[in-house]
Protein backbone atom coordinates (compact mmCIF):
# COMPACT_ATOMS: atom_id res chain seq x y z
CA UNK A 1 0.00 0.00 0.00
CA UNK A 2 1.38 3.47 -0.98
CA UNK A 3 0.87 6.60 0.97
CA UNK A 4 -1.73 9.03 0.02
CA UNK A 5 -0.05 11.59 -2.33
CA UNK A 6 -1.95 14.82 -1.44
CA UNK A 7 -1.22 14.27 2.13
CA UNK A 8 2.52 14.25 1.32
CA UNK A 9 1.82 17.48 -1.05
CA UNK A 10 0.37 18.90 1.83
CA UNK A 11 3.31 17.90 4.90
CA UNK A 12 5.72 19.29 2.46
CA UNK A 13 4.10 23.07 2.38
CA UNK A 14 2.70 22.90 6.00
CA UNK A 15 6.16 24.85 7.21
CA UNK A 16 4.31 27.48 5.23
CA UNK A 17 1.06 27.44 6.58
CA UNK A 18 1.88 27.93 10.06
CA UNK A 19 1.03 31.56 11.02
CA UNK A 20 -2.21 30.75 9.02
CA UNK A 21 -3.21 27.72 10.46
CA UNK A 22 -2.08 29.37 14.24
CA UNK A 23 -4.50 32.37 13.32
CA UNK A 24 -7.88 30.41 12.13
CA UNK A 25 -7.71 27.85 15.14
CA UNK A 26 -7.07 30.61 17.67
CA UNK A 27 -10.19 32.34 16.45
CA UNK A 28 -12.38 29.60 17.00
CA UNK A 29 -11.19 29.49 21.01
CA UNK A 30 -14.35 30.04 23.49
CA UNK A 31 -12.63 28.33 26.49
CA UNK A 32 -8.69 27.01 27.63
CA UNK A 33 -8.60 24.29 29.52
CA UNK A 34 -5.88 22.77 31.63
CA UNK A 35 -4.25 19.53 31.98
CA UNK A 36 -0.97 17.81 34.12
CA UNK A 37 -0.11 16.04 30.55
CA UNK A 38 -1.55 14.87 27.68
CA UNK A 39 -5.48 13.82 28.37
CA UNK A 40 -7.47 14.20 24.62
CA UNK A 41 -5.99 12.33 21.50
CA UNK A 42 -8.53 12.14 18.49
CA UNK A 43 -7.44 8.65 17.84
CA UNK A 44 -9.06 5.86 19.28
CA UNK A 45 -7.92 3.88 22.25
CA UNK A 46 -4.30 6.27 21.33
CA UNK A 47 -3.64 6.24 25.03
CA UNK A 48 -4.47 2.69 26.21
CA UNK A 49 -2.68 1.14 22.97
CA UNK A 50 0.51 2.89 23.54
CA UNK A 51 0.72 2.41 27.54
CA UNK A 52 0.11 6.28 27.92
CA UNK A 53 -0.98 7.13 31.40
CA UNK A 54 -2.93 10.40 30.61
CA UNK A 55 -2.86 13.30 32.41
CA UNK A 56 -5.40 14.97 34.74
CA UNK A 57 -7.48 18.08 33.98
CA UNK A 58 -7.17 21.04 36.03
CA UNK A 59 -9.56 23.55 37.78
CA UNK A 60 -7.71 26.81 36.61
CA UNK A 61 -4.64 27.81 34.89
CA UNK A 62 -1.40 26.37 37.08
CA UNK A 63 0.55 28.79 38.20
CA UNK A 64 3.53 27.88 35.92
CA UNK A 65 2.98 26.36 32.41
CA UNK A 66 6.32 24.05 32.43
CA UNK A 67 5.18 20.71 31.41
CA UNK A 68 1.54 21.00 31.60
CA UNK A 69 -1.05 21.02 28.32
CA UNK A 70 -3.39 23.81 27.55
CA UNK A 71 -6.18 22.65 25.26
CA UNK A 72 -8.62 25.86 23.28
CA UNK A 73 -11.94 24.32 22.78
CA UNK A 74 -14.41 25.90 20.77
CA UNK A 75 -18.23 26.34 20.86
CA UNK A 76 -18.91 22.82 20.19
CA UNK A 77 -16.57 21.35 22.65
CA UNK A 78 -13.64 20.29 20.30
CA UNK A 79 -10.36 21.24 20.78
CA UNK A 80 -9.37 23.32 17.88
CA UNK A 81 -5.70 24.17 19.88
CA UNK A 82 -3.68 21.96 21.93
CA UNK A 83 0.12 23.60 23.69
CA UNK A 84 2.44 21.06 25.28
CA UNK A 85 5.18 23.32 27.37
CA UNK A 86 8.55 22.88 28.65
CA UNK A 87 11.89 24.58 29.64
CA UNK A 88 11.53 26.21 26.17
CA UNK A 89 8.76 27.08 24.66
CA UNK A 90 5.47 25.07 23.83
CA UNK A 91 4.52 22.54 21.05
CA UNK A 92 1.38 23.51 19.08
CA UNK A 93 -1.15 21.41 17.45
CA UNK A 94 -4.25 22.90 15.22
CA UNK A 95 -7.04 20.98 14.47
CA UNK A 96 -9.47 21.39 12.13
CA UNK A 97 -13.05 20.30 11.80
CA UNK A 98 -14.55 19.44 8.57
CA UNK A 99 -18.17 17.68 7.22
CA UNK A 100 -16.79 14.16 7.98
CA UNK A 101 -13.16 14.36 8.11
CA UNK A 102 -10.67 15.74 10.35
CA UNK A 103 -7.10 17.05 10.23
CA UNK A 104 -4.16 18.33 12.57
CA UNK A 105 -1.22 19.97 12.11
CA UNK A 106 1.40 19.64 14.54
CA UNK A 107 4.44 22.05 15.26
CA UNK A 108 7.73 21.76 17.29
CA UNK A 109 8.36 24.30 20.16
CA UNK A 110 11.00 26.10 18.97
CA UNK A 111 10.71 28.86 16.01
CA UNK A 112 12.84 29.16 12.64
CA UNK A 113 15.66 31.23 12.05
CA UNK A 114 14.54 34.81 11.69
CA UNK A 115 13.81 36.19 8.10
CA UNK A 116 14.41 40.21 7.76
CA UNK A 117 13.78 40.72 11.31
CA UNK A 118 10.72 38.47 11.89
CA UNK A 119 10.58 34.50 12.71
CA UNK A 120 9.26 32.23 10.13
CA UNK A 121 7.05 30.33 12.34
CA UNK A 122 7.52 26.46 13.75
CA UNK A 123 8.86 23.53 12.11
CA UNK A 124 6.27 21.23 11.18
CA UNK A 125 6.28 18.01 12.57
CA UNK A 126 3.53 16.03 11.49
CA UNK A 127 0.05 16.30 9.30
CA UNK A 128 -3.02 13.99 10.28
CA UNK A 129 -6.32 14.00 8.39
CA UNK A 130 -8.84 11.34 9.72
CA UNK A 131 -12.07 10.13 7.89
CA UNK A 132 -14.95 10.59 9.58
CA UNK A 133 -18.12 9.15 7.43
CA UNK A 134 -20.68 8.80 10.01
CA UNK A 135 -19.46 11.20 12.68
CA UNK A 136 -16.58 8.62 14.17
CA UNK A 137 -13.04 7.63 13.06
CA UNK A 138 -12.82 5.13 10.30
CA UNK A 139 -9.37 6.18 9.57
CA UNK A 140 -6.45 8.44 10.22
CA UNK A 141 -2.90 9.12 8.08
CA UNK A 142 -0.44 10.87 9.13
CA UNK A 143 2.46 11.94 7.31
CA UNK A 144 5.59 13.36 9.37
CA UNK A 145 9.41 14.12 9.46
CA UNK A 146 10.20 9.98 10.39
CA UNK A 147 7.63 8.90 8.52
CA UNK A 148 3.89 8.00 7.03
CA UNK A 149 1.83 5.65 9.70
CA UNK A 150 -2.21 4.67 8.56
CA UNK A 151 -4.25 3.58 11.46
CA UNK A 152 -7.72 1.34 10.27
CA UNK A 153 -10.20 1.01 13.13
CA UNK A 154 -12.48 -1.63 13.46
CA UNK A 155 -15.95 -0.79 15.39
CA UNK A 156 -18.59 -2.59 17.07
CA UNK A 157 -21.24 -0.37 17.48
CA UNK A 158 -19.60 2.50 19.92
CA UNK A 159 -16.71 0.26 20.60
CA UNK A 160 -13.35 0.03 19.13
CA UNK A 161 -12.76 -3.52 18.75
CA UNK A 162 -9.24 -3.55 16.43
CA UNK A 163 -6.34 -0.94 15.83
CA UNK A 164 -4.61 -2.04 12.64
CA UNK A 165 -1.77 0.37 12.21
CA UNK A 166 0.48 0.15 8.42
CA UNK A 167 3.84 2.61 8.60
CA UNK A 168 7.09 3.59 6.53
CA UNK A 169 9.85 4.87 7.42
CA UNK A 170 11.70 7.98 5.66
CA UNK A 171 15.21 7.33 4.73
CA UNK A 172 16.67 9.67 3.03
CA UNK A 173 13.86 11.58 2.01
CA UNK A 174 12.61 8.35 0.28
CA UNK A 175 9.33 6.91 1.56
CA UNK A 176 8.86 3.41 0.62
CA UNK A 177 5.05 1.35 0.94
CA UNK A 178 3.41 0.84 3.98
CA UNK A 179 3.99 -2.44 5.05
CA UNK A 180 1.84 -3.83 7.99
CA UNK A 181 3.53 -2.89 12.07
CA UNK A 182 1.17 -4.42 14.37
CA UNK A 183 -2.41 -4.49 15.20
CA UNK A 184 -4.38 -3.51 18.91
CA UNK A 185 -6.77 -5.12 20.03
CA UNK A 186 -9.45 -4.11 22.63
CA UNK A 187 -11.47 -5.93 25.01
CA UNK A 188 -14.70 -4.62 27.18
CA UNK A 189 -16.68 -6.48 30.05
CA UNK A 190 -20.66 -7.18 29.08
CA UNK A 191 -21.19 -3.14 30.01
CA UNK A 192 -18.58 -2.03 27.78
CA UNK A 193 -16.00 -1.46 29.92
CA UNK A 194 -12.56 -1.71 28.33
CA UNK A 195 -10.70 -4.29 30.53
CA UNK A 196 -7.27 -4.71 28.12
CA UNK A 197 -5.88 -3.59 25.03
CA UNK A 198 -3.11 -5.79 23.55
CA UNK A 199 -0.67 -4.82 20.94
CA UNK A 200 0.48 -7.76 18.49
CA UNK A 201 3.18 -8.04 16.13
CA UNK A 202 2.90 -10.16 13.12
CA UNK A 203 5.74 -13.27 13.29
CA UNK A 204 7.11 -11.80 10.10
CA UNK A 205 7.86 -8.34 11.54
CA UNK A 206 9.44 -9.43 15.05
CA UNK A 207 11.42 -12.08 13.53
CA UNK A 208 9.56 -14.64 15.78
CA UNK A 209 8.07 -18.53 14.90
CA UNK A 210 4.50 -17.23 16.24
CA UNK A 211 3.05 -13.82 17.24
CA UNK A 212 4.47 -11.33 20.06
CA UNK A 213 1.42 -10.03 22.39
CA UNK A 214 2.07 -7.22 24.87
CA UNK A 215 -0.42 -6.14 27.08
CA UNK A 216 -0.46 -2.45 27.04
CA UNK A 217 -3.38 -1.38 29.50
CA UNK A 218 -5.12 -3.66 31.74
CA UNK A 219 -7.80 -3.51 34.49
CA UNK A 220 -6.69 -5.43 37.98
CA UNK A 221 -9.24 -4.81 40.00
CA UNK A 222 -8.79 -1.73 41.33
CA UNK A 223 -5.50 -0.91 39.29
CA UNK A 224 -4.70 0.06 36.28
CA UNK A 225 -1.67 -1.42 34.58
CA UNK A 226 -0.14 1.11 32.10
CA UNK A 227 3.02 -0.41 29.74
CA UNK A 228 4.73 2.72 29.17
CA UNK A 229 7.15 2.48 26.66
Amino acid sequence: MQADAQLEAAFAKLGREYRARKEAAEKAVCDWQWATFSLLNVRPLHFERNGIKPGRPLAQEPSGRRNYVAYGIDREGRVVVERQHNEQGFYETFYDWGSGSLESAHFDYFAEPSRCGRSSGKKPINLLRASMPDGRIAAADLAGVSGYTREEYRWEGSLVREVRVLNALRRGGVLPPLRPSHTARAHYDEGGVLQRVERVWPAAVVGRPEDLVEIMFERRGKTIYWNSP
